[in-house]
């Protein structure tokens, strides 16, 4: 058979469950993701200067993340870090602070996890935290820690806070009362139009369920407003506005799960009105019913490596600009891909949905902590540095940040080390295709039981390479059998995408392509990456038929 061209075809998505021996989708993968069906390298991190470093020990403390615009210049922020040690507040522009470092609120309590809420009371804009005594128990009902203030100066204890604070997991803004909400499936509000007063709340009160509630979010509910979507342990609960005669909040209980679950007090994530959130056991989604959100591609790897006495530590995000929720969770010390670097105990890992390519794929990073920014338009996130863990300080990380200082086509990821110097590492990136072969899975993904083995003759690349010097390469991985080692050949340079400026010549056109001539039975593809900024295109396979088996 003579030399035939193939495109390399892969569906969305990094498969850890079952073998790697299939012939769908990438097996796996390091700081990429997938675009329009496409691989392409996530983006740099900026670690917001002067922020984080105070943090005791230097651990990843901080549990909740609050940016907002400074008042009067909508281009300048104020960052609140709410971690075991207390709050602090840092004033910063775009992506660098300068050295103003508020402590705003001290606690000094290793099991103690903050929730925050923005509320409007006369024409001030406030910022509520609720403090849960709850970080390695989800169910405990130790008294909470209720702060408030106008944002931008000191916080004080609440004003006139609810008779009951056992337990109290979070607040929720809506309609111009505030929510309380936490143990025995209690809720508690404020007086109208007045969200820190909760003096005689035994007449607004509500018991939703038999267990704790864990988070609440508003959800569009006509002219019942507010309509709210409550989270138990075990259920997920709407209560609809159906006011008395006097105007007053009445609610009707509307059970629309027995038989959900969560995993944290911080992991369901809001995307355009929808709701994604981790069970115990699966993932789920709602969107008017609770369903649950199919995950055929690493459920049982998340699950089984999931350490639950650490459940608590997981929190969602979103990244609106590739359609991503993120949810960074701890992994077993055992788990057989945890990076040795990051410290025990720490979240280690990121588990990625894509709602727009319906894929799963995961990357190693060590985040406590995490928001999408509405007002400035990125995600950040708290934690360790990709490089190096076990030395790097905790910082504030803008993620998808293009340095305008230097080159933006170089993906980096900057943070401060404790002597207050900055350094500037390249992240790291790889994936490996799925398996091609003559005698399971040709390219075409057609089964051709031709017991011989594949020759790979030529790689036409097809990639949006930067920067002018890239360092893409590209490993050769054959097995003789499925369950073989495999055998990985040298790398091969991805060449650059060629530009001629002027009147070109064919002397000036230059073999854009790879040539290998390496062969084996069943084959995958690794591609890496250091520094360069990658876009995977429609790449070209020049096979042939090798030597028998």
């Amino acid at each position: 058979m003579a030399n035939q061209l193939y495109p390399l075809i892969y569906k969305p998505g990094i498969k850890r469950d079952g073998t790697t021996f299939q012939a769908d989708f990438c097996t796996d993968g390091q700081w990429v993701r997938f675009q329009r069906g496409n691989i392409r390298k996530m983006g740099s991190m900026q670690g917001m200067k002067g922020i984080g470093r105070e943090n005791t020990n230097g651990k990843p403390t901080t549990t909740n993340i609050t940016i907002l615009p400074e008042k009067g210049n909508t281009s300048d922020m104020q960052v609140y870090l709410a971690n075991s040690s207390g709050i602090n507040r840092v004033r910063t522009t775009q992506g660098v602070a300068n050295s103003v470092y508020n402590n705003i609120y001290v606690a000094n309590n290793d099991n103690l996890i903050w929730k925050s809420e923005i509320i409007i009371q006369n024409d001030n804009k406030y910022i509520v935290y609720v403090g849960s005594y709850n970080k390695f128990n989800i169910s405990d009902e130790i008294p909470s820690t209720l702060v408030s203030g106008v944002i931008g100066q000191n916080l004080n204890n609440f004003v006139n806070p609810p008779k009951d604070q056992r337990g109290i997991c979070g607040a929720l803004f809506a309609s111009n009362y505030l929510f309380l909400y936490g143990s025995n499936g209690l809720v508690q509000w404020s007086k109208l139009k007045e969200p820190l007063d909760f003096t005689d709340s035994q007449n607004r009160n509500i018991t939703i369920s038999n267990d704790q509630v864990v988070d609440a979010k508003s959800i569009r509910g006509g002219t019942n407003s507010p309509t709210i979507l409550f989270w138990t342990l075990s259920s997920v609960v709407r209560c609809i506005n159906t006011p008395d005669t006097g105007g007053n909040l009445q609610f009707q209980i509307d059970v629309m799960s027995k038989s959900s679950s969560i995993l944290s007090t911080r992991c369901v994530v809001e995307y355009d009105g929808l709701f994604f959130w981790p069970g115990t056991n699966r993932f789920f989604q709602y969107n008017g019913i609770v369903q649950e959100l199919a995950n055929t591609m690493s459920l049982n790897y998340f699950f089984n490596n999931l350490d639950m006495s650490r459940r608590q530590q997981v929190v969602g995000v979103k990244n609106t600009q590739y359609g991503e929720i993120w949810w960074f969770y701890p992994e077993k010390a055992n788990s057989p891909m945890r990076d040795p670097n990051i410290p025990e105990g720490e979240n280690s890992r990121a588990i990625i949905y894509n709602i727009r390519e319906n894929a799963w794929y995961d990357t190693i990073i060590s985040r406590s902590a995490a928001i999408y920014s509405e007002d400035f338009g990125f995600m950040a996130s708290y934690g360790y540095p990709l490089s190096a863990p076990e030395n790097g300080n905790t910082a504030l990380f803008r993620h998808e940040y293009e340095y305008l200082t230097v080159n933006p086509n170089e993906i980096t990821e900057n943070f401060i080390l404790s002597d207050g110097t900055e350094k500037k590492v390249a992240i790291p990136s790889f994936f490996t295709t799925p398996v091609f072969s003559w005698a399971a899975f040709n390219p075409m993904k057609q089964l051709t039981g031709s017991d011989r083995w594949m020759l790979l003759v030529t790689i036409e690349p097809d990639f949006i390479l930067l920067p002018a010097n890239p360092d893409l390469k590209v490993i050769i991985n054959t097995k003789q059998y499925a369950q073989n080692i495999a055998i990985s050949s040298d790398n091969f340079d991805v060449p650059p995408l060629q530009v001629l400026q002027g009147p070109i010549s064919p002397n000036d056109i230059l073999d854009c392509k790879i040539d290998t001539c390496f062969q084996g039975r069943h084959m995958t593809l690794t591609f890496t990456s250091n520094l360069s900024n990658f876009e995977m295109g429609h790449v070209m396979l020049s096979l042939g038929l090798g030597d028998g088996k």
